[in-house]
């Protein structure tokens, strides 16, 4: 049985809705680490903060994961300052 899905809205500023994502667009911390070069508990801590340093969602209550686009932008922003 095949679920119809969304069109892909053309303006890229559009709400993120969970019915556009990709395999590959979630990144485990694991990834993320590896990809930024910092440790998983860097990201960790940086989670705990008041205003988190790079965004994050929880899949299921307890897992987290970061998009993709969060992680280009984090790096095209420069980082952490």
């Amino acid at each position: 049985m095949q679920h119809a899905t969304k069109p892909i809205a053309s303006n890229p500023l559009a709400p993120y809705t969970p019915a556009l994502i990709q395999p590959g667009d979630l990144m485990t911390p694991r990834e993320v680490s590896e990809t930024l070069k910092v440790p998983v508990l860097t990201l960790a801590n940086w989670r705990l903060g008041d205003k988190p340093k790079l965004p994050f969602v929880r899949v299921g209550g307890r897992l987290v994961r970061y998009r993709r686009a969060d992680v280009a932008a984090f790096v095209a922003e420069g980082g952490v300052s």
